[in-house]
């Protein structure tokens, strides 16, 4: 996962690391071929004895490398994703590129994200439509990750002609796209968060294994 962004907060902490926000806007093209300015906040953790922790200040424009990291949340025990932050030094940018949101924070012009997931699919893709008839394809895909030993669930969507690929349950799929935060109150009246992996290009394997 590498981001360019700023720190929209200040960094609290949380166990042995500090967790922040990198926000920014980005240029994405939709299906319909438009190009649109869209705001991301994602959720970063940063080990707090990182040699990089002292670049983590409210406000500072900064580019960051780091991975898929599921955490849970203590309130839903929802599962949510994060980036685990490897490497993460300040740029330098001009001052007119730094936002006040509304909430207080701050997000960076002309930032940018993108993340490259590899799993298998843990059932066969969806496909349907949406408005303007819009072609949508949602696929799971089980991510493993070698440090702790586990394996993680990434929800993946596409649109437009991307939609029509054709994945099968079990077979390994790369995908390069952004993170997207979505929100949804739940029953209790808690907001719980959930990220997909919104793909700009899919890679389907041509083998694949039929899991149980």
């Amino acid at each position: 996962m590498d981001l360019i962004g700023c720190v929209a907060r200040s960094p609290e902490p949380r166990g042995d690391c500090l967790a922040f926000v990198v926000a920014g806007e980005e240029l994405v093209r939709f299906s319909d071929g438009n190009v649109r300015e869209m705001a991301f906040y994602q959720r970063c953790l940063i080990d707090r004895n990182s040699p990089d922790v002292g670049s983590v200040l409210k406000g500072a424009a900064v580019a960051a490398t780091g991975r898929l990291w599921q955490t849970r949340n203590s309130m839903t025990q929802k599962c949510r994703v994060e980036v685990k932050v490897s490497r993460v030094l300040q740029i330098e940018r001009p001052a007119s590129d730094l936002i006040r949101d509304g909430g207080g924070g701050y997000r960076l012009r002309n930032g940018y994200q993108q993340v490259l997931v590899s799993g298998r699919a843990g059932g066969a893709a969806q496909h349907g439509l949406i408005e303007n008839n819009t072609e949508l394809m949602n696929v799971s895909l089980a991510v493993p990750d070698p440090i702790r030993d586990e394996v993680h669930w990434v929800d993946v969507c596409s649109y437009g002609s991307l939609a029509l690929t054709n994945v099968v349950k079990g077979q390994r799929v790369v995908v390069q796209g952004r993170l997207w935060n979505r929100v949804k109150t739940l029953p209790a009246g808690h907001r719980h968060t959930f990220t997909v992996v919104e793909a700009s290009q899919v890679y389907p394997s041509q083998v694949h294994r039929q899991t149980a």
